[in-house]
């Protein structure tokens, strides 16, 4: 602990885990810090006081739920509960490094006025025809920057799938997702993201043949400016992707979403027109 800690806060300050999550409680500047290993400096999250020992985070994957602390009879924070999960206090040294496969960045994305007009285009179309009909990508840019425009236009949803065929979208699930404590994972419900990248994930994977587990997802933090910084991870167990569509090397170039994919390996993209809802 440094000098500059908060006798208010001494209790807080420290390292907590739990399963394939670590954080540390920092005091920085008179505020109560969240930092996620593997997460840039500045994007950490903030502790907002609301109660005794309680505090509204403020940015990250966790904006809006209430951290609360529990004290041990040294009078130091022993774990925090926030929502089902509850976090256990642990010592540096048993702080782990971030996975290879966790806190993934996307391709950076240059300004290009041209490109952003052809997107346009393009989207306008799209929408207007609704008819699912296959589209003729011939835009000199890739198709993974077609779908993070039409992500950052907050307009539709995507669902990633390996089956092209797809002209209705029933709830029916055929996975199960272990540790699935908030509830969410297990429904008999038809699963969309707002993350187009998040999609292909599920577009590349051929479910039918997994031997192993899978794990992936996206979580966003923010800066002070609220600006947000979307961190991808993706893994599987090695008996995965051998029996994939073409393994991670075509991530990029060939999704299957809600919006626009292709098939395996290369054929036009096309719309899948608004689903019909049972």
């Amino acid at each position: 602990m440094n000098d500059t800690t908060s006798a208010e806060w001494a209790a807080y300050v420290g390292w907590y885990a739990t399963y394939g999550f670590t954080v540390e409680i920092r005091y920085k500047a008179g505020e109560l810090l969240a930092a996620v290993p593997g997460v840039p400096p500045g994007y950490e999250m903030r502790l907002l006081k609301v109660g005794d020992h309680s505090f509204r985070i403020a940015g990250g994957p966790l904006t809006g739920a209430v951290a609360s602390f529990r004290l041990g009879g040294d009078g130091r924070a022993e774990a925090i509960a926030v929502g089902p999960e509850e976090l256990s206090r642990i010592e540096e040294d048993q702080v782990k490094p971030p996975e290879p496969h966790t806190f993934l960045r996307a391709p950076a994305m240059e300004t290009n006025p041209a490109r952003d007009e052809a997107f346009a285009g393009l989207f306008r179309s799209i929408l207007e025809r609704r008819d699912g009909s296959w589209i003729d990508y011939q835009l000199p840019y890739p198709k993974h920057e077609f779908l993070r425009f039409v992500t950052d236009r907050e307009a539709v949803l995507f669902h990633g799938s390996g089956r092209p065929d797809i002209d209705e979208f029933l709830p029916v699930r055929t996975s199960y997702e272990l540790r699935d404590r908030g509830g969410r994972g297990n429904q008999q419900a038809v699963y969309a993201t707002q993350d187009a990248l998040w999609s292909m994930f599920f577009a590349i994977v051929d479910r039918s043949r997994i031997t192993g587990s899978i794990r992936n997802g996206v979580q966003y933090y923010h800066n002070r400016s609220g600006e947000p910084l979307a961190l991808y991870n993706f893994s599987s167990t090695g008996s995965t992707w051998p029996n994939s569509r073409g393994g991670p090397a075509r991530s990029i170039s060939c999704p299957v979403s809600r919006l626009c994919g292709c098939r395996w390996p290369e054929r036009p993209c096309r719309t899948s027109g608004p689903p019909r809802w049972r």
